[in-house]
């Protein structure tokens, strides 16, 4: 866990986080550090939001106990109407 803050305090110092795939890798590591404010901090943060974003902070959510969070992900993601749930994320909501 330590290390894992240590390593995105250094992301955060060196540079703006802008490539989606180091943000998405955040979202997952704070989740599996049972991190979820850090890892919902980390998801707001990105502008143009992918499936695999969407994805990894339902599926947190819904790990940590946070079901209504998730749903509420869901309803929004749907919203856009630019993705729709694959089976992972729809799984995941439940």
């Amino acid at each position: 866990v330590v290390l894992g803050k240590q390593l995105h305090a250094q992301v955060i110092k060196l540079e703006p986080i802008s490539h989606l795939v180091a943000q998405n890798a955040l979202i997952s590591m704070h989740v599996s550090f049972n991190q979820i404010s850090d890892a919902s901090r980390v998801f707001s943060g990105i502008p143009v939001k992918d499936i695999i974003s969407w994805g990894s902070i339902i599926a947190g959510f819904s790990q940590l106990g946070y079901e209504l969070e998730a749903l509420s992900c869901l309803k929004e993601m749907l919203s856009y109407g630019f993705f729709q749930p694959n089976e992972y994320i729809f799984g995941s909501s439940l």
